[in-house]
């Protein structure tokens, strides 16, 4: 059955590919590490709708639409009925969100779009996404797109329905937070810290990501992600999916990103991921330093087969399209709790060294996946199963109690 799951996720990208309940609960009965489920399909209620405006021409609505220099303090924002709870629109720039309250919107609390010199602090974005609009490819409670020289920092994110926390992202012809195409426009020197990002259901607590297969990318550069607090609710289901969190960087031009001193507890998949998995991905010079990790990946998705805390995974396609993950650091970060520390799949050039790992019974602190088609499994007649090579462990009968020897290992399609 595990060998069947781990078909079922091994080409997730970011976090996008999480569409519904159905899917995750199909995941859920496949593999061994999820048990004691919830599944909750409750959505807030809120007292009134307020009048909502066209955000700008991304084919959404919002409750408040900024203006240039505008500072946005200490409001309680029921954005009910409306897409986006605060829209920021292209060259609005200057604007400050902070100390507010934003609940209520069908898809982000608060939308930025190809602009620069944003602040959004000190606010709670919770209980949105409660009724997804078609055609938005991420829908994080707070996000960012084709926006520079920024600062997400202590917030808090929390109780989201949609599809996870907290995004920043290029934009272009797909706009990965609205239905409509945006302009071409990178993501540069953005600082999320010290948030609290958690039990946002549908996706990924934090997203660092450029572009969408098949079509041209600005770019995503220069991102810190540092001091956050991550934790999710194992067993748990909303009405989009589990808690998937994690800090995911992906895309297709990603370069200079730092994931530094966060805290990182019980989500759905790996603590951190790093993806290139599309034609021409390429994703280089990622450091991932002091972060604390326990308990993560108990649906075993996004990579390797087993509970894992870090994965870097670039996907098998041929040149001259291949995707790539270069120089990546892993330095001087805590991993409790898991199978494998580190799962690296089509990585080069990567430094990992100075972790500290906890990990489950037969566990490796870093596991390099061989190339296809050189593993294989061996079974010993008291029922213990070892894997070789780029086949994965799925369990072993070894000190259990047998009716009889085993003779012999066979496995699923």
């Amino acid at each position: 059955m595990s060998g069947f799951k781990v078909g079922l996720f091994s080409s997730l990208r970011v976090c996008r590919e999480f569409p519904s309940t159905k899917k995750f609960l199909l995941g859920v009965f496949l593999t061994p590490f999820a048990m004691g489920l919830t599944l909750s399909q409750t959505t807030p209620s809120f007292a009134s709708s307020p009048s909502c405006s066209a955000a700008g021409s991304t084919g959404l609505t919002a409750a408040l639409i900024a203006t240039g220099n505008q500072s946005i303090s200490n409001q309680t924002i029921n954005a009910a009925g409306c897409d986006v709870g605060i829209y920021v629109g292209p060259s609005i720039t200057g604007v400050t969100i902070t100390g507010d309250t934003i609940t209520g919107a069908n898809d982000h609390g608060i939308f930025v779009q190809d602009t620069s010199n944003i602040t959004v602090s000190g606010t709670t974005v919770e209980g949105n996404g409660v009724n997804r609009t078609a055609g938005i490819g991420d829908d994080k409670a707070l996000m960012f797109v084709g926006t520079s020289n920024s600062t997400i920092t202590g917030n808090t994110v929390t109780g989201n329905l949609a599809d996870g926390g907290i995004g920043v992202y290029d934009d272009g012809p797909v706009d990965l937070g609205a239905p409509n195409p945006g302009s071409l426009s990178p993501s540069n020197d953005v600082t999320i810290s010290n948030n609290l990002v958690s039990d946002n259901y549908g996706g990924c607590g934090i997203v660092v990501s450029s572009g969408s297969a098949n079509v041209p990318a600005a770019g995503v550069t220069n991102v810190t992600v540092t001091s956050n607090t991550l934790t999710g609710a194992p067993g748990h289901f909303g009405p989009y999916g589990p808690v998937v969190g994690g800090i995911i960087i992906a895309g297709r031009k990603m370069s200079g990103i730092t994931v530094q001193g966060n805290t990182i507890t019980g989500e759905a998949q790996p603590a951190i991921v790093v993806h290139s998995n599309a034609p021409g991905d390429s994703v280089n010079g990622v450091t991932i330093t002091g972060n604390t990790m326990s308990g993560n990946d108990w649906l075993a998705i996004n990579g390797s087969p087993v509970p894992t805390a870090i994965v870097l995974g670039a996907t098998q396609i041929p040149p001259p399209s291949s995707p790539t993950i270069t120089g990546t650091t892993i330095t001087n970060n805590s991993i409790t709790g898991d199978f494998y520390g580190v799962w690296v799949a089509g990585a080069t050039g990567s430094n990992i060294s100075g972790n500290t790992y906890s990990l489950s019974p037969g566990g490796a602190a870093v596991f390099n996946v061989p190339p296809p088609g050189s593993g294989y499994w061996m079974a010993g007649s008291d029922g213990g199963v070892f894997s070789f090579g780029d086949a994965g462990y799925y369990g072993s009968m070894g000190g259990k109690t047998l009716n009889a020897p085993v003779v012999g290992i066979a496995s699923t399609p």
